[in-house]
């Protein structure tokens, strides 16, 4: 295999390693996600249905006044209706809700406790709201839309007013009206999306105030006609949550959904994909670091395997050449040896050859001196001879 395949086969490896840490991440952090969600929609929904039902009593206990009766018999007495709407204003502003308003039969209202402001709903006819018509009916009405005098939305709670105790047949409808307002705020603190759907999907309550007044999805021809009879959003154009710019990107398949209020509303919390795929690279990028440190540290063993090897392979020829070296000094010590036998051979050859030459030598310079001595003996002799002959002559001659 050569070096170009083994860098794609661990190119190809890495990938596969990052793709799966991904999607396992991402997985573990969904849930994660979800689970949190659930526990944070859970105390969400339970503080919605706190404030839902902590006015749900008031209007069905101010339907027993015995003003909102007189009232509704005399609509014409107007130093009862400004009584009433003292009472109402009183009321309203220890419950702290927007708005106490009693309605006839029709749906005109005859006192308000908003009478002093300028969002004065006397003689504002809401006949056509649900509310009063459910009230009407005999049974509670509760409906939540934009007002169509201060063009504020609320939840409207409202309770048939009867002409006596054998409550037979409404002669009016006593409502309040809660801003939920504060509700969105407070969930403006949480980082995802929170929103409060209707029964048809059109969202009407978040912390994403640019979501209000879209849906789900696109509404049914149904759908809109309801909306359009109760003018329950005063005409607001209600387009599809997809067509706003980034909502798209939002995953509500991870969506944590509860069911909220008696009117069939739906309390939405979406996770917000950021943490989810930061969560998954973080898995990813884990991973990968995990297989490079396999990967250097497979590195480094195998690098310390070949060094164990060469150094082996060193020490191996390193004996070899000291063998060698061993061989060739002993075998050059051999020779130096033979080398140093021989001269020594011929040195003691040398020095007997010398010995005989300086003995030589020596008798030579003695067989010298000896022919010297002869020589000189010979002529002592000769010279003694002479005068001795002479002599011995003369002594000869004498004696003759």
């Amino acid at each position: 295999m050569t070096n170009l395949h083994k860098t794609l086969a661990l190119l190809l490896c890495a990938l596969l390693i990052a793709v799966g840490a991904y999607t396992v991440g991402a997985g573990l952090a969904r849930d994660n996600a979800q689970a949190v969600s659930s526990r944070q929609l859970q105390l969400i929904a339970l503080d919605l249905e706190a404030t839902l039902e902590r006015f749900e009593t008031l209007p069905y206990a101010l339907s027993f006044q015995s003003e909102a009766a007189q009232a509704l018999s005399a609509p014409r007495n107007t130093a009862l209706i400004a009584r009433f709407n003292t009472t109402l204003r009183d009321i309203q502003r220890q419950a702290k809700v927007a708005a106490v308003y009693l309605m006839d039969g029709n749906g005109l209202t005859l006192a308000t406790s908003n009478w002093d402001t300028s969002q004065d709903y006397t003689g504002k006819n809401f006949g056509f709201r649900p509310y009063f018509l459910d009230a009407m009916q005999g049974g509670a009405g509760r409906f939540y839309a934009i007002g169509s005098t201060t063009s504020e939305p609320g939840y409207f709670i409202a309770q048939p007013v009867y002409a006596d105790a054998r409550r037979s047949t409404p002669i009016g409808v006593m409502a309040v009206k809660i801003s939920l307002d504060g509700m969105a705020r407070t969930w403006s603190k949480i980082e995802d999306p929170v929103v409060l759907l209707d029964r048809w999907g059109v969202i009407f309550l978040s912390n994403r105030e640019h979501w209000r007044y879209t849906s789900l999805a696109p509404l049914s021809d149904d759908a809109r006609a309801d909306i359009a009879r109760s003018q329950q959003y005063m005409g607001q154009p209600i387009t599809a949550l997809g067509d706003l710019p980034g909502a798209a990107r939002l995953s509500f398949d991870d969506a944590v959904v509860q069911p909220a209020g008696r009117l069939g509303w739906r309390l939405m919390l979406v996770p917000a994909q950021g943490p989810i795929i930061r969560a998954a690279l973080v898995w990813a990028g884990v991973a990968l670091l995990l297989f490079a440190i396999a990967l250097v540290s497979g590195w480094a063993i195998h690098q310390r395997k070949l060094r164990v090897e060469e150094r082996s392979q060193a020490r191996e020829a390193l004996q070899l050449a000291a063998d060698d070296l061993e061989r060739q000094i002993t075998k050059r010590t051999r020779e130096l040896t033979v080398a140093n036998q021989n001269i020594e051979s011929k040195y003691r050859r040398l020095q007997e050859t010398e010995y005989l030459l300086r003995n030589t030598q020596n008798e030579l310079v003695q067989a010298g001196k000896l022919t010297m001595l002869g020589q000189m003996a010979a002529g002592v002799t000769h010279e003694l001879n002479q005068p001795l002959t002479a002599l011995r002559a003369f002594a000869d001659n004498a004696r003759v």
